[in-house]
């Protein structure tokens, strides 16, 4: 989902983004995958309940946007949970 935000931004955009950090705990690598899809970490904090809030500033081009582009499915999100 994170290398097609760029398809939703204009130049310069703010992601916000917020996440647990329940195992595995995938805090480390989303911040990795938004530096290698052309954003630049402005914030990130994490308290000591779990959780996190990010923000990534977009300093790649942004992409063309693509009409009726799935970014993810809820219902394969709930399975296991």
């Amino acid at each position: 989902m994170i290398a097609r935000i760029p398809t939703l931004c204009a130049a310069g955009a703010t992601v916000i983004w917020t996440r647990g950090g329940w195992e595995p705990d995938l805090r480390p690598a989303i911040r990795g995958w938004f530096r290698t899809t052309g954003f630049e970490e402005v914030g990130f904090d994490a308290d000591g309940a779990g959780w996190a809030v990010g923000a990534t500033l977009l300093v790649a081009e942004p992409q063309p946007y693509v009409r009726g582009l799935r970014l993810f499915d809820f219902q394969d999100d709930l399975r296991g949970r």
